[in-house]
């Protein structure tokens, strides 16, 4: 997308936002406060990376790309407030944004109204790419495609009886909803259907109600630090069903470190955007890159306050 750029540039240079004759200015919105930090933190993290290999390189025909980066919370009216200071204040090129579902639908709007392009970060839900428009994209699965899958693998391992954990937020709506519209079609019914809180550190009444039903297996629709307070309480309990997760899930050896408990995860399973093994040379390459640009507080530019981050964070 970047490398068609410079040509249509040439001929109207003034008449590109976030373009000069030596920059490229990229935005960014996610969570990098709140419980759900990470997953707009380190998706913007790598992002970066990327950034950097390329002005490393010489930038996009001898343009260097520079980074800003905006904070959601997860939050939609933080969202909207920074999707519209990336477009009219800093008047990007381009955005690359949107970890949170419920934030990203919201914003949606506003980015498609100015027609700059939108690559979506880890945002799942149908409405941030239905209808398509011409200048939102996405590398993630959607929110029903991921469903049907979670589905479908159950049916594969033989699943007759399966209970449901949800995030009780949008973002759990958004998978719960296409998943029991596809349940009802295959004539299937839950035996049990939970919900917890994104910060939830407990699950003990639901783990000791799901084990009451006696699912023979469990779909899971949670973030990282719910989903392991799952396994763990599960595990304590003798309770090991299948348990088969989604991409809010996407690290099973970041997860299997979250959890903690030696065995709690070894009848879990989860759908992952991450295409490379831990162990590849390229994963271990990227992991030096990120431990050598970030901190694991603050920034590594003397930009950063409040809720921008222009630069590392």
């Amino acid at each position: 997308m970047l490398a068609v750029l410079p040509a249509a540039a040439q001929e109207s240079r003034d008449a590109v936002p976030g373009v000069t004759k030596d920059s490229i200015k990229i935005g960014g919105f996610g969570p990098l406060t709140g419980p759900s930090y990470l997953g707009g933190k380190l998706a913007m993290n790598g992002a970066e990376i990327v950034f950097d290999e390329a002005n490393a390189g010489g930038g996009i025909f001898g343009r260097k790309i520079t980074f800003l980066r905006e904070d959601d919370r997860c939050d939609p009216a933080a969202a909207i407030a920074a999707a519209k200071k990336l477009i009219s204040q800093e008047k990007v090129f381009s955005i690359s944004g949107g970890a949170c579902s419920n934030a990203a639908v919201a914003a949606r709007e506003e980015i498609e109204k100015a027609g700059i392009p939108w690559v979506v970060l880890t945002g799942v839900h149908d409405g941030i790419t239905r209808p398509i428009a011409a200048n939102i994209f996405s590398p993630a699965l959607t929110s029903s495609i991921e469903s049907a899958a979670q589905i479908a693998y159950a049916q594969k391992r033989g699943i007759k009886a399966p209970g449901r954990h949800r995030d009780a937020r949008s973002w759990g709506r958004s998978r719960y909803d296409p998943l029991i519209a596809m349940l009802k079609e295959k004539g299937i019914s839950l035996v049990a259907d939970e919900e917890m809180a994104p910060d939830a550190n407990d699950a003990t009444p639901q783990v000791l109600r799901l084990r009451a039903a006696n699912p023979d297996g469990i779909i899971v629709i949670l973030f990282p630090k719910p989903a392991a307070a799952l396994l763990r309480d599960a595990a304590k309990f003798g309770f090991k069903p299948l348990l088969i997760g989604q991409s809010g899930i996407a690290d099973p050896v970041a997860f299997e470190e979250q959890v903690g408990m030696p065995g709690a995860t070894s009848n879990f399973v989860t759908i992952s955007q991450v295409g490379i093994r831990p162990n590849r040379p390229r994963s271990t390459n990227g992991a030096r890159r990120s431990r050598r640009n970030f901190r694991t507080t603050g920034c590594r530019s003397t930009t950063c306050s409040g809720r921008t981050c222009a630069g590392r964070g």
